[in-house]
């Protein structure tokens, strides 16, 4: 009989802001009745939750000890210990398939009643699926096998892109070539899924021109939309192919490890640009008749630099939002939403899409809810969650509003100042004053001073200096924020976005 003993703590609660490695570290030790120390195990390869295969070398009765590898203790270090003689599959191989079809694969694990199986990809599958628990990539090219012996560029395996190579790192020190032809200017990702899928495989892809000099090379890439792993250990070369001919790529792990569990898929395809939108956090507030500001972060894929379109879709009559825009080349856009007067206090759930012009192809993209979790006082994971929820709340303290037309495009000119002014609409029995937040876009190519609005004034005028550099054309949303200290709170407002427009002189 074997027994699985197995922890989930980090799996449970991957960071902890203010602990370090950023959550709990497990390790489990299995002692018999004398109090000898009989099995033990820490991670679970590169995972920091521990799994046990135990097999009592004798009947009688055993302790499981379970606790922090350097002996912490806090209240948020919650785990769930399950010990079982159950079947648990620790590799398929291989780690994808193709969309809309059916893949043979092997299994490797304990207690299994079959090693080999199928796993059908769905169609409209996304980057993985799960498959007995693990994770199993999903692609629309065509798939091929390594073949040995392929670990010299003598005897580098012929392949041919795009498409996808499901291999292994078969023993320690091993090392696999492929050779490809490329056409001049042609453009190609290389890159390795392995440890996003569950491999413990470290890679390292290493490009060489058809003369075998080094061209390129990467170890570690660093795959935003992966943000729960601890270590991107995946390789990835985005290159463009200065002249015609045969090219050869090496992969290997970094520690020259290896075996049956060190699968890989090796893709080349050409680049896709394109972007992923994110909305952080995912619970922001609104108070009836006031405005929120919400920020969306653009997560853009093989160099699409392009312009984003921000709109915000599903809210009910009365709501007013702005329509924003994520400017080309930059990663973060803000636009607002408006609460009317008589709103009922309740829970909304907004759309936020992004449109733009990807070749010659309009593409509207959905923004994922995310939340950003912090890791040992110093790393921040952004992790995506369901659901946008806008909570409507009474409104508290005072709102602001801005001189300019809901609607209207304010165009400004390189070296001017366009003067703006801004109300104060404090909630009665409010007196204390307001300081309006200075305003930095663009890399200061438009800004404003600070203003502090006295508790006897109602509105105040801010200055929108624009830089002489400033480029034609250039839109922004501007977002005119401020802060009230009072009854010790700090209470932020919004005006409404104004966009702005830099228009010749």
């Amino acid at each position: 009989m074997t027994l699985v003993l197995s922890v989930e703590a980090r799996s449970l609660l991957p960071y902890i802001a203010d602990a370090v490695p950023g959550w709990f570290d497990p390790q489990l030790t299995v002692y018999d009745a004398a109090g000898k120390q009989v099995a033990f195990a820490d991670d679970n390869r590169y995972q920091p939750d521990p799994v046990m295969f135990f097999r009592a070398p004798a009947d009688g009765e055993y302790t499981v000890e379970l606790r922090d590898v350097v002996y912490r203790g806090r209240g948020d270090f919650v785990y769930r210990l399950t010990i079982a003689e159950r079947p648990y599959v620790t590799d398929v191989f291989p780690l994808g398939g193709r969309r809309g079809s059916e893949v043979a694969v092997e299994y490797r694990g304990v207690n299994l009643a079959a090693v080999r199986g199928t796993v059908k990809v769905p169609a409209d599958a996304r980057r993985s699926i799960t498959v007995n628990g693990l994770p199993f990539g999903a692609s629309d090219l065509a798939a091929v096998r390594e073949a040995e012996p392929n670990d010299a560029f003598d005897r580098a395996q012929r392949i041919t892109a795009p498409l996808v190579v499901d291999g292994r790192i078969e023993k320690p020190g091993d090392v696999d070539y492929f050779v490809f032809s490329a056409k001049k200017d042609d453009k190609l990702v290389l890159q390795v899924q392995a440890r996003r899928l569950g491999s413990p495989m470290d890679s390292v892809l290493t490009l060489y021109d058809g003369k075998r000099n080094q061209v390129a090379e990467n170890d570690d890439w660093n795959d935003p939309l992966e943000a729960p792993l601890a270590h991107n250990s995946d390789s990835r070369i985005l290159y463009t192919f200065p002249a015609a001919g045969d090219y050869y790529l090496r992969l290997r792990d970094i520690q020259g490890k290896g075996g049956e569990e060190y699968a890989y898929r090796l893709v080349l395809d050409a680049p896709h640009p394109d972007f992923t939108l994110r909305v952080a956090p995912d619970n922001p507030r609104l108070g009836v008749g006031d405005t929120a500001a919400i920020t969306v972060a653009a997560v853009r894929h093989d160099e699409f630099a392009g312009e984003i379109k921000l709109a915000v879709e599903n809210l009910p009559t009365g709501y007013a939002a702005s329509e924003a825009l994520i400017a080309a080349g930059q990663n973060e856009g803000r636009l607002t939403v408006t609460s009317p007067a008589d709103a009922a206090p309740g829970v909304l759930s907004p759309v936020i899409t992004g449109m733009a012009a990807i070749g010659k192809d309009t593409v509207m993209r959905q923004a994922e809810s995310a939340e950003s979790l912090m890791q040992a006082f110093a790393y921040t994971h952004v992790l995506p969650t369901k659901q946008l929820f806008l909570a409507v709340i009474p409104g508290t303290a005072y709102t602001l509003a801005s001189s300019v037309a809901e609607g209207k495009v304010l165009e400004v000119k390189p070296e001017s100042d366009t003067p703006i002014v801004v109300k104060v609409l404090r909630k009665n029995g409010v007196r204390a004053g307001v300081t309006i937040t200075a305003v930095r876009l663009a890399n200061n190519t438009i800004t404003t001073k600070g203003v502090f609005v006295a508790p006897e004034k109602d509105e105040a005028e801010i200055v929108l200096t624009v830089a002489k550099d400033a480029k034609i054309g250039l839109r922004l949303d501007v977002i005119v924020s401020a802060l009230m200290r009072a009854n010790n709170q700090s209470i932020v407002r919004y005006t409404r976005a104004i966009p702005v427009m830099v228009v010749a002189k």
